[in-house]
């Protein structure tokens, strides 16, 4: 959601992998603002929120996962991404 509570959607948003910087998953938002990632292998990953010109516009703090998992906006790992917008 934005600063007034709005969700952010059909955004882009991409995973990347802290200790190699390439990004390894890209995907939109949905019309709630939720987004999900499937099959990251266990590593540290930062979301991050760009706009439309593929400009970063929020990212979210590291995650670290043991295990490969679902990284999403809904569930199981729950990520809240800050944005000034």
């Amino acid at each position: 959601h934005d600063s007034k509570g709005k969700p952010l959607a059909n955004r882009p948003v991409q995973v990347r992998n802290v200790q190699t910087a390439q990004v390894v998953a890209s995907v939109r938002t949905d019309a709630s603002g939720r987004f999900r990632f499937a099959d990251l292998g266990a590593a540290s990953y930062i979301v991050e929120l760009l706009d439309d010109s593929r400009r970063t516009i929020g990212t979210a703090v590291e995650i670290p996962l043991a295990s490969s998992c679902w990284l999403s906006r809904f569930a199981p790992c729950l990520v809240r991404v800050n944005t000034s917008t």
